[in-house]
């Protein structure tokens, strides 16, 4: 797709963005995000909306408060009224939901949930939480306390063949 932006033509080819000047110089441009769509703000800026992370406007992230992905597996109610969905996909994650305000878990901003993105049952009774994922073991919160359970630092059994997969 081509979108002209300002007095540059850009356009997306397997996800990675490219501009193009007048010289029809054609140059990479924030090809480390998967990017659906070029839009132009008022200014003639570039509009980046990038897979499943929102609007990207000069180098920063806009998304609206929301789960990370539109996909709930399993969902339950702490003692507390906050609602908890697991995504059930790779890159999924779980949410909570505290009435007001989605937080979205993900390995990345949250190490201490393990090693794996991919969870599938979550459960909830006496102030813990707990959320198991597809081969990274159980997580428990309780409070803000977040403890990951797996084959590394508890009894839990790893896969025959695959370390730390359980």
């Amino acid at each position: 797709s081509l979108y002209p932006v300002g007095n540059k033509l850009y356009f997306v080819s397997n996800d990675k963005t490219y501009s193009s000047d007048s010289a029809f110089n054609v140059l990479p441009f924030n090809t480390n995000v998967i990017c659906n769509k070029v839009f132009s703000d008022n200014h003639q800026n570039p509009l980046l909306g990038v897979y499943e992370k929102g609007l990207l406007v000069s180098g920063n992230y806009i998304v609206p408060n929301s789960p990370n992905r539109n996909s709930f597996e399993n969902i339950c109610e702490d003692s507390y009224g906050n609602i908890w969905a697991t995504g059930g996909l790779s890159d999924g994650g779980f949410y909570k939901f505290d009435g007001t305000t989605w937080t979205n878990y993900l390995k990345e901003q949250y190490p201490l949930i393990g090693n794996s993105d991919d969870f599938r049952k979550v459960y909830s009774k006496n102030d813990e939480t707990w959320i198991l994922s597809w081969g990274g073991g159980a997580t428990r919160i309780k409070g803000n306390e977040i403890r990951n359970f797996n084959p590394y630092n508890s009894v839990l059994p790893a896969v025959t063949g695959i370390p730390g997969y359980c």
